[in-house]
């Protein structure tokens, strides 16, 4: 079933300016995110805490592992880099420099998102499902796999469903 809906999102993103935009866009998204989620705390009393966003990022990363255990370890590799440096820059106690940044940046990935749709001619995936968001962080480690030569089989497959 996941591999379904990679696919589907996968085709609302065919041309190269949308990829490109989708490259840029999703991780500002998620660095946004990323930034507020890091202000939210997961406490196991006895045993320690952590920012809400690693555990996000975990469970992303076990999701994915169910298409791919390869790009999921991938893609959570760049979230969780992008969620160290919100913490390192920026910290676990809310600001309204960090807000601003989240939002600037939340917003800026959106709109590129949504340039590339223009050029792209299709609407936004997440408007046939909302879980279709979910597939935007293996759809970037996908589309670079593809364009290092990677995952060949996998990009064939995806190209004979068009």
């Amino acid at each position: 079933m996941l591999q379904k809906q990679l696919q589907t999102y996968y085709l609302f993103h065919q041309r190269l300016f949308t990829k490109i935009t989708h490259l840029i866009g999703v991780p500002l998204i998620i660095f946004s995110l990323c930034i507020v989620f890091n202000w939210l705390e997961l406490t196991i009393h006895g045993i320690g805490s952590a920012p809400m966003t690693w555990l996000i990022i975990c469970l992303l990363t076990l999701f994915y592992c169910l298409f791919d255990w390869q790009v999921a370890l991938i893609s959570g590799t760049w979230m969780l880099s992008l969620a160290i440096i919100a913490f390192f820059w920026l910290g676990i106690i809310p600001s309204m420099r960090g807000f601003y940044i989240a939002l600037i940046c939340f917003f800026a990935g959106g709109f590129l998102q949504l340039i590339g749709h223009v050029f792209e001619r299709k609407k936004p995936a997440f408007m046939q499902s909302a879980w279709q968001t979910l597939y935007a962080p293996p759809f970037v480690t996908l589309t670079i796999m593809f364009w290092l030569g990677f995952k060949q089989t996998m990009r064939i497959n995806f190209e004979q469903t068009l």
